[in-house]
């Protein structure tokens, strides 16, 4: 007998002896085995149920690139890292500044892939390495006499839009005195007084600035930022490399035990169709 023959002919077999079983046994053996075909199908259709939702959470994990069920705590570090970037000036040169940008918001937000992380660590530790070079703190000298002069600019415009309303205070007075309205004149005073407030503490600002400079503090200041700068984005990154290794190691796990899981659920499906099948028999 070839080995064709019995593969293709075993099942005819198989069901054969079952019929011939099912024909020569007692109502109690039948009963008996009816009872245990239907234990076993109920047992395979549980084995099955919890096999094939392994096999969904499996996927989702490979789905999201081995984030689903990696816990990120942030409670201990910083919100923000630093980074650099060029931008174009009114006169059309470049110079580069540094920013703050959140970083949690990056993961629990954007649900960032594991390529994304690679370029967001490596856009810091750039910045980093930028940040260590001592160009930084000339960077932010300069920013800072910048942000100074823009300000005593705005001051400028805020003594000339005073110096405005006044004019139009000193005719509405003369007015609400005719007319006997006085919201207007009351709402107008009160735009002077927050004028006045602003450009007070502009001015203090700016003296203040102007005495850090006179004393090199702002150098100190700059030294401050450095060290703040370079503190969270090292803190930040260490936390980022040890969540990326628990996710590239859930990503590899996940990997390894799909074959197998697939194999285990297609042999229940098999299994529980046998069932299914020596229940029909049973039942002819």
């Amino acid at each position: 007998m070839s080995a064709e023959y019995f593969i293709y002919e075993s099942p005819k077999i198989a069901a054969q002896d079952i019929e011939q079983q099912r024909k020569i046994a007692s109502p109690g053996d039948a009963i008996s085995r009816l009872a245990n075909l239907n234990m076993s199908i109920y047992n395979t259709d549980e084995e099955l149920n919890t096999a094939s939702s392994d096999l969904i959470t499996i996927e989702g994990v490979l789905e999201s690139d081995g984030k689903y069920g990696v816990g990120f705590d942030a409670s201990n570090y910083p919100n923000h890292y630093y980074y650099y970037d060029l931008l174009k000036s009114n006169d059309d040169s470049y110079y580069s500044r540094i920013y703050i940008n959140s970083y949690k918001q990056d993961f629990y937000l954007k649900k960032m892939k594991l390529n994304e992380i690679d370029a967001l660590l490596d856009a810091i530790k750039k910045a980093t390495i930028y940040i260590e070079s001592g160009e930084a703190e000339s960077i932010y000298i300069s920013e800072s006499k910048t942000r100074q002069e823009r300000l005593r600019e705005s001051i400028q415009v805020q003594i000339s839009e005073k110096d405005k309303l006044e004019k139009e205070l000193d005719y509405m007075q003369s007015e609400s005195e005719k007319l006997g309205e006085f919201t207007a004149l009351y709402s107008k005073k009160n735009e002077i007084i927050l004028k006045e407030n602003d450009i007070r503490a502009w001015k203090q600002n700016i003296q203040e600035f102007d005495e850090k400079m006179a004393a090199s503090g702002l150098l100190k200041d700059a030294e401050v930022f450095v060290n703040e700068a370079l503190q969270a984005n090292k803190k930040i990154i260490e936390q980022i490399e040890e969540y990326r290794l628990k996710v590239v190691n859930n990503l590899k796990h996940y990997k390894e035990k799909l074959p197998e899981q697939k194999e285990l659920v297609n042999r229940l499906r098999a299994q529980e169709f046998n069932l299914d099948a020596e229940k029909l028999l049973l039942h002819a």
